[in-house]
């Protein structure tokens, strides 16, 4: 009875490794390898691992860095790609870009991934690989020679061609922009500059009483403002018209200046009137009937039209004298 009894538990146990998973029954197969197991200091290959396994194993990829050891350097890596295979199974691939810059042989060490069955996982790694990195073979058995010379190639018409049709070419172009300026500025107006219009000065002081008219300072109480106005503008207008420096000058030089004026003289007695009210309501205070206000204004007006008219008629004579003692030096030479 015991024994029958231990012979049933062997076969259990037995079941049990026969059904518990295997990393193994699953066939896991990890690989690595070079697409060339040789290159020049420098120069790049690829290094492909491959993974293939059952759709529902888990795969922890392994960390890969910037060097594989001190002297391989990666590149670049690309994507984990996943490509499904027949009967349910996968293969799991990934390049890594690798070079080096010192020669000698080197081992790619193992990569190693954590594989996950059912919730037993297992360390499972790739086989190492040989890389060999090698310069530039020289061949010791022939002579060491110099440099070959600078080979001296004739130009070619072709390339007399491209760098004499351009340069016509621009020259030809800028001979028409010569031609289109010069054509424009031909056909452009002259730019006259603006002439400045000049007053005439009877126009001046006339401008001058109305805007004193209009600002209605007696009608204020501004005597001296009213007759103030109208001395300056007839000074003003003295100086301009007649060339003596009314502006600066005492009422008795230009009572003295009239007198001896050609064409003021006869105006001499308005002159004085005007300008003598004036300084009355100036200095003295004097407070003149309102129709006078009104009066020497006009007075003043009527004063600069005539004297405006005297001087123009003086100067029309003295033209005529000047163009008629020409005349008479013309005959008798």
């Amino acid at each position: 009875m015991m024994r029958k009894c231990m012979r049933h538990i062997f076969l259990v146990l037995i079941g049990m490794l026969l059904l518990s998973p295997s990393l193994h029954a699953q066939d896991v197969h990890l690989r690595s390898s070079l697409d060339t197991t040789s290159i020049l200091v420098g120069a790049q290959t690829n290094v492909r691992i491959n993974v293939d396994c059952a759709q529902e194993v888990k795969v922890q990829w392994p960390e890969i860095g910037d060097t594989l050891r001190k002297e391989i350097e990666v590149l670049e890596k690309s994507a984990i790609d996943t490509v499904l295979l027949e009967e349910g199974k996968v293969s799991y691939r990934q390049a890594l870009r690798i070079t080096s810059f010192d020669s000698g042989y080197y081992a790619i060490p193992p990569f190693r991934f954590v594989i996950d069955v059912d919730g037993i996982q297992e360390e499972l790694e790739t086989m190492a690989n040989l890389l060999e990195v090698h310069t530039v073979k020289v061949d010791t058995s022939q002579h060491i020679r110099d440099i070959a010379p600078i080979r001296e190639v004739p130009v070619t018409f072709v390339e007399v061609i491209s760098w004499v049709v351009p340069g016509i070419v621009g020259v030809a172009l800028l001979f028409l922009l010569y031609l289109f300026l010069k054509r424009r500025k031909r056909r452009e107006p002259l730019a006259l500059s603006p002439r400045k219009l000049v007053i005439p000065p009877h126009k001046q002081a006339l401008d001058a009483l109305y805007d004193l008219k209009d600002r209605k300072l007696w009608q204020k109480g501004d005597l001296k403002g009213f007759y103030q106005g109208i001395t300056d503008i007839l000074r003003l207008y003295f100086e301009q018209e007649f060339g003596f420096s009314a502006v600066e000058m005492s009422t008795t030089d230009i009572v003295e200046q009239v007198a001896l004026h050609p064409v003021l003289k006869p105006f001499h007695q308005r002159i004085v009137a005007l300008l003598s009210d004036a300084d009355l309501v100036k200095f003295a205070k004097s407070v003149p009937a309102p129709e006078a206000h009104e009066r020497s204004w006009e007075e003043s007006k009527q004063l600069v039209l005539e004297a405006h008219q005297a001087e123009v008629s003086a100067r029309q004579q003295r033209e005529e004298e000047s163009r008629e003692k020409g005349e008479e030096v013309s005959h008798v030479a």
